[in-house]
């Protein structure tokens, strides 16, 4: 997983291909590690990532609302329409800040 700056306190974060038991605590550590430095904004950019499992949602879950708690916020973009669906299934679409693109989560 790569990150970038969009801006003092946003960062983005590119995600892998599949995001499950076995790949959810090195996504729980990138996020993690973008909240202790500070960023205010994560997006999490999709457009790489295929399949996400529920313990994938729920990190997503946990991290949303610490950020929030915490003043921030956490975005999601580039979905592709399998994991937009899953989004949509467990409701998540309607939780969480979810963009088609990555300008828009940026924009937001």
């Amino acid at each position: 997983m790569n990150t970038k700056d969009f801006s003092d306190n946003g960062k983005i974060l590119y995600l892998i291909e599949r995001i499950d038991a076995g790949t959810t605590g090195a996504v729980d550590q990138a996020l993690r590690d973008l909240c202790s430095s500070g960023a205010k904004v994560v997006v999490c950019n999709m457009e790489g990532t295929e399949y996400v499992s529920s313990a994938g949602l729920r990190t997503f879950l946990v991290h949303a609302k610490n950020m929030k708690k915490a003043g921030g916020e956490l975005r999601f973009c580039g979905l592709k329409p399998y994991v937009h669906e899953i989004f949509e299934i467990a409701g998540l679409t309607s939780i969480l800040s979810v963009f088609e693109t990555e300008q828009a989560a940026i924009g937001s």
